[in-house]
């Protein structure tokens, strides 16, 4: 079973309540993965992350053209990666 961890700070990290939850593929009924269920402490420390790395990394020294082009290349999810998009969640 895939085991989806939150990304914060550029590393993979398990959420502080240490609690996930089934995703399930629609299709097959049948779960596919367990996602980290993140809470108010996992946000925080996701938006102190957020903040840090743009106050001190090079974006907002970068003109609009570098902006530009940085996003232009940045990775796109590949989509045969998580397989049809039937099987994707979003959680609320």
């Amino acid at each position: 079973m895939n085991v989806i961890p939150h990304i914060i700070d550029g590393q993979e990290t398990e959420p502080a309540s240490g609690l996930r939850f089934a995703s399930v593929d629609p299709w097959t009924r049948e779960p596919w993965g367990e996602i980290a269920l993140g809470g108010s402490e996992d946000a925080d420390r996701a938006v102190r992350a957020a903040r840090r790395a743009f106050d001190e990394g090079p974006w907002p020294r970068l003109g609009y053209a570098e902006r530009g082009t940085l996003r232009h290349h940045a990775p796109h999810p590949d989509p045969g990666l998580l397989g049809e998009p039937e099987v994707l969640v979003h959680a609320t």
